[in-house]
């Protein structure tokens, strides 16, 4: 959160953070539910941005959109 702030982004209604000690196999069993909730709250999520395959698994999102990472690829 502090991260955020010092980047300037301030304000924001909801942040979503893995507890901490919590493991999950994939970012998508953390992040496909997650968009589930923010869903089923009544928002349309229009993009999902990621620069790993496993942050796009999981629907919810109309339009996805996966970035180049040259310094690694999880698998």
């Amino acid at each position: 959160e502090q991260n955020l702030q010092s980047a300037g982004y301030a304000g924001y209604e909801q942040l979503y953070m893995v507890q901490p000690g919590a493991k999950y196999a994939s970012a998508a069993d953390f992040k496909a539910p997650i968009r589930a909730e923010i869903e089923k709250a009544g928002y349309t999520i229009i993009a999902n941005i990621g620069d790993q395959p496993s942050d796009l698994f999981g629907g919810h999102a109309e339009k996805l959109f996966l970035l180049p990472n040259p310094f690694y690829r999880v698998r």
